[in-house]
């Protein structure tokens, strides 16, 4: 589902904003950009439910969000969201270097399963 060109062409997008960028990705790999509704998008993100039921109605395999000034870490605001979604989550860092990072779900625990260096 997540291969290397999906993850070397969300980190060519996120690259290029200076806020979060955030969306989904379906089963197929299509990538689904949602607007950051959050007031501070250069720190987080949130997304609003009318946007997400206006993008498409196919189910969400994986979010995704990027983290223009800090590591691909998990923030407490993320975690919340993952819990929430029960999805796992890509968490695109790009300080210092371009880092991306898959989060799961092991029971209650959240894990990282993968790890790309873009």
């Amino acid at each position: 589902m997540i291969d290397l060109d999906l993850v070397e062409y969300l980190v060519r997008v996120a690259s290029r904003s200076n806020v979060e960028i955030c969306g989904y990705i379906n089963k197929s790999g299509r990538v689904y950009h949602l607007p950051n509704r959050a007031k501070d998008q250069a720190t987080s993100f949130r997304v609003d439910t009318a946007d997400i039921y206006r993008s498409t109605k196919e189910p969400r395999f994986t979010w995704f969000h990027s983290h223009p000034v800090s590591k691909a870490w998990p923030s407490n605001m993320d975690i919340d969201f993952m819990l929430q979604t029960r999805k796992p989550h890509l968490i695109i860092g790009l300080f210092p270097v371009p880092v991306v990072r898959l989060y799961g779900f092991e029971g209650r625990r959240i894990v990282e399963i993968q790890k790309w260096f873009v």
